[in-house]
């Protein structure tokens, strides 16, 4: 939230909106700067986790690291809902989340928004190039499909993907 972005502005604004009627709890895996790059109501709960400062010899090693670490946040993020005791929960980054909240409480109904088209932003070929990055986009994909529901920017995403579970296309405008 620290950087002025789309995705930035797009989550800001929906909290904002939602605050006026609901509880809105925001996670920052990692704040970078001191102040949010965009004015974020007060009633808006921020929790600021500071992932890296579970960065060790490990999680320097490729690919075990990155599992490592899953395993790491996913009882600290296990802790943060049973503390907030959310509704619903919505993920608007590609990161670690996607492979801790899908089903982290099956009872609760998680969302993932993909706020980029894969086309556009030339995904694709950049990690289908490599083998680390094929492995990683298979990884991706399979973890997308234990989301609740999808929010996708293109049909052409739906068609690529083929998440089959709950997908739903809201373009830019």
């Amino acid at each position: 939230l620290d950087n002025p972005g789309g995705v930035e502005r797009v989550l800001v604004n929906k909290a904002n909106f939602l605050v006026q009627k609901y509880k809105v709890t925001i996670l920052v895996a990692q704040k970078n700067k001191s102040d949010f790059a965009y004015s974020i109501s007060p009633s808006v709960n921020i929790l600021v986790l500071d992932i890296n400062k579970y960065d060790n010899g490990w999680t320097k090693i490729p690919i075990l690291g990155f599992f490592y670490k899953i395993k790491k946040l996913k009882k600290i993020y296990q802790n943060i809902m049973n503390q907030i005791k959310p509704d619903i929960v919505i993920n608007v980054e590609r990161g670690f989340e996607d492979f801790i909240l899908p089903k982290l409480n099956p009872h609760i109904p998680c969302i993932r928004e993909s706020h980029s088209s894969l086309q556009a932003s030339g995904l694709m070929d950049h990690y289908n190039k490599s083998i680390k990055g094929k492995f990683f986009t298979y990884l991706y994909n399979q973890q997308l499909k234990k989301f609740d529901k999808l929010v996708l920017l293109t049909e052409e995403d739906r068609k690529f993907r083929n998440y089959k579970n709950g997908d739903v296309v809201i373009p830019n405008v």
